[in-house]
């Protein structure tokens, strides 16, 4: 049975999609601001994950790195390149969505 290259396609803007979506729940929703909030009194450990689940770009990668190796098993440098798809675009979405504000002139 062979894929097309439009269901290919598909099948990965879905997946950059639903990535993002992941990133926004865990990381800026209100369904996750309980449990977020406890971490962050924990520990620095915890704050250092705190920190890494609320920048959208950062889980991406690891997002994309662990679909790329658990789920369609391709080779590691291809899961590192995914992973950076994955970053790239919950950027994108996550600034177009308004999470991450636009830079100033003045950087």
């Amino acid at each position: 049975m062979e894929s097309s290259a439009g269901g290919v396609a598909l099948a990965r803007a879905t997946f950059l999609l639903a990535a993002f979506g992941f990133a926004y729940v865990v990381g800026h929703s209100r369904i996750s601001d309980a449990a977020r909030d406890w971490l962050w009194g924990r520990s620095e450990l915890a704050r250092w994950l705190v920190r890494l689940l609320e920048c959208p770009g950062c889980l991406g990668v690891y997002q994309g790195f662990l679909w790329g190796l658990c789920v369609t098993h391709v080779q590691i440098q291809d899961a590192v390149v995914f992973g950076f798809a994955v970053c790239g675009s919950n950027i994108i979405l996550a600034r177009a969505a308004g999470i991450i504000p636009p830079r100033s002139a003045s950087g």
